[in-house]
Formats: structure tokens, sequence, C-alpha cells
């Protein structure tokens, strides 16, 4: 019973934590519901590895709030390429929504999101990725775009970048209106 609780305990608690980030993405970087989110094939290849279900499914499940998802046309391309044991994320690529613009296939998948995000992400998109090196190259290039990996345990958020630099989310925060709590 003690293990039930303690899951239970630590997914309100993540869901906190995802609400805190997202409401910090509203408030000083205008994302808006519903959230769009670009999602790789790293990412969609976990989702059916883990039998975790519908990569749409669980992202709006753990945002809280209905969302679009997105894709490129080189994260499909590649996806197609990796043959059988990437058959089911390839099939859910292909019922997602397609990015305008970006680089054509046979240009690296990388390239395509990196693209997708440019200029602060005018756009607004959420990212999920698996990749390790897209998600460094996404915090080092802008911290306008929230980055959502997925876990054992379930997806989770990467704390927004430019909140976590010497107290910069609660000066904004304070600039936006908002409340702050004082350590204890």
């Amino acid at each position: 019973f003690g293990h039930f609780l303690a899951a239970a305990i630590m997914r309100v608690k993540r869901a906190r934590k995802v609400r805190k980030y997202l409401r910090y993405y509203r408030t000083c970087h205008g994302f808006r519901p519903p959230y769009k989110v670009l999602v790789d094939g790293n990412f969609l290849n976990a989702v059916a590895h883990m039998k975790m279900g519908l990569a749409k499914d669980l992202v709006v499940k753990f945002l809280g709030s209905p969302s679009k998802l997105f894709t490129t046309r080189c994260v499909q391309h590649e996806l197609k390429g990796m043959g059988h044991d990437f058959k089911e994320a390839s099939l859910a690529a292909r019922h997602l929504e397609q990015v305008k613009n970006g680089p054509d296939p046979p240009a690296p998948a990388f390239d395509s999101i990196m693209a997708a995000v440019e200029r602060d992400n005018a756009e607004h998109f959420i990212v999920c990725t698996q990749d390790e090196k897209l998600r460094i190259k996404l915090r080092a290039a802008s911290p306008f775009v929230p980055v959502i990996f997925c876990h054992t345990s379930g997806l989770q958020m990467e704390p927004p970048v430019d909140a976590t630099a010497s107290g910069v989310a609660s000066q904004t925060e304070v600039a936006c209106g908002l409340p702050v709590r004082l350590p204890a």
C-alpha cells in the first residue's frame, strides 16, 4: 500500500511542476492552449516501445490542456528508412500534422526540428524528444523552447532555461504581477 501512495504523491508533484512551468511559459513567452507540440521520431519510438499508448493522448494528459501534435517531413522520412523496429513510430508519425516550411528530406530530422523553433520559437512549439544532443542544443539556442522527454515513470518536462539562472523566474514573475513565495 505504501508503494502506491508514494507513486501517487510523485504523480501529484510532477503535475504541479508541469503546471508551474507552463504558467511561466504562458505569462512570459506567450504560449497558449491548444499547445503546439513538435514530436521527433525518437520520442514516438520510446512511447511505442514503453507501451504508454498513443503519443497524442499521453501528451494531452501530461499537459492538462488541449494540444495539437506536429512533426516534420524529415522526421517522417527518417522513420521510414529506419526499418522494422521503428514501424510503429513511423505509423504514428503519419497521423500527425506536418510543420510547414523547413528543410526538405533527406535533411536530418535534427536540423528540421531546429529550423522549426528558430527565431525565438515564434510558433510557440513545445518539443518532445529523446535525443540528448537535440535537448542540449535547444537549451543552448533558445530559452523559449519547452522540452518534454519520455522517462520510465512517464513524461518529464525540463525546467525553463532562463528561469533557473540566478532567480530570473522570480524577478520575471514579480514584473508580470505573479505572487512569489519566499524561502522559509
